[in-house]
């Protein structure tokens, strides 16, 4: 086979495999996620609305469940919810962990309090139908809100009914979240055993989105953009691959490109959709990256 033909056969096998490359290195998500006082959990999930996760460690045979809840509040100083409801899906019976600011504390100090919710309003705070124990939360770098707890489950526990939320805080109290969009949207089952969760209304979930945005970029300016570069480079030096060199050049420029954008579309999508949260030095690098490729284009 001509060096043509083996370089040509290199990019489309680089495009196949990009796809599973991305997806095995991507190990973030909540898999990345690094919490204080050495709290490690066996499993975790990225749950498909408002960009929260949850980890856990289960105990099946003491139905003990050690807890983390992590997600952004919709505003500085918010209040997050997670919890289960042993009697139906909604917000109606929820035994809920509820972390917001302290009041009078020092800033950015948050605490958490039980709610055992009674029909569609919070109610005040109370004793869960879960005993309840090393109950704290704390905010992190990101601006998102870590909330942990231990709850006692009744035996033979394995799927779960749970609900989170999050919303602001106005004079010192709670006050309703958003009554839209992946507010009201934001439940779903949870196999502790398996790690298995699913979410009510269906819908992409984010974590799906992320790795798309991922892949669409590693194509697009890690393997066609550089290949068109190469093939410009070095195949225009050979007599029997001119005019080809040029044609696969325009190719994997054109279509690197539109792929780019897509990828770029993407992760614009992506910031809009984490409110509160701002990764600033990969956004200020993608901005800089797809500038010179248009500018370049």
């Amino acid at each position: 086979m001509s060096l043509l033909g083996m370089l040509f056969l290199s990019v489309l096998a680089a495009v196949a495999v990009a796809p599973a490359r991305v997806a095995a290195a991507g190990g973030g998500g909540c898999a990345a996620e690094r919490f204080s006082s050495n709290r490690v959990y066996a499993a975790c999930s990225d749950l498909a609305r408002l960009g929260a996760s949850v980890h856990w460690t289960y105990d099946e045979g003491a139905a003990s469940l050690s807890v983390a809840f992590v997600a952004a509040p919709p505003s500085s100083g918010g209040w997050v919810a997670w919890g289960l409801n042993p009697t139906g899906e909604g917000m109606s019976g929820t035994q809920a962990l509820v972390a917001l600011p302290k009041s009078g504390g020092s800033s950015g100090a948050y605490d958490v309090q039980t709610y055992s919710i009674n029909g569609y309003t919070l109610g005040s705070p109370g004793p869960l139908s879960y005993p309840t124990s090393d109950l704290a939360a704390e905010i992190g770098g990101d601006g998102r809100v870590r909330m942990f707890g231990t709850l006692k489950l009744p035996n033979g526990t394995g799927e779960v009914n749970q609900v989170w939320q999050v919303g602001p805080v106005a004079g010192g109290s709670i006050t309703p979240h958003a009554f839209s969009g992946d507010n009201v949207a934001s439940k779903g089952k949870l196999n502790l055993v398996t790690g298995a969760s699913t979410s009510s209304g269906g819908g992409s979930s984010l974590l799906r989105k992320r790795n798309t945005h991922g892949v669409l970029n590693a194509v697009s300016w890690g393997i066609l953009l550089p290949m068109g570069a190469i093939f410009a480079r070095y195949l225009k030096t050979f007599k029997s691959a001119d005019p080809t060199w040029f044609y696969l050049h325009v190719a994997c420029q054109l279509i690197g490109y539109a792929v780019g954008v897509s990828g770029w579309a993407t992760g614009i999508h992506l910031g809009n959709l984490s409110k509160g949260i701002t990764y600033s030095l990969h956004r200020n690098i993608g901005i800089a990256v797809f500038a010179l490729g248009t500018l370049q284009v």
